[in-house]
């Protein structure tokens, strides 16, 4: 992630003033690794329009 940070210096954007918070984001993704960390407790729902699977593997 922090790879992409600086990829997207956000480190500039946030010290513009612009934090991100109170924001939603959705994202529409045929790949998203559920298991990876930075997903933690942060993924709030899941639709597979593809398999139609009720739950993220």
């Amino acid at each position: 992630m922090e790879r992409v940070r600086a990829l997207l210096h956000v480190d500039v954007v946030h010290q513009a003033g612009i934090l991100g918070r109170n924001v939603t984001v959705c994202s529409l993704d045929s790949g998203a690794a559920a298991d990876h960390p930075d997903f933690h407790g942060r993924i709030c729902g899941f639709a597979d329009f593809c398999k139609r699977a009720r739950e993220m593997l």
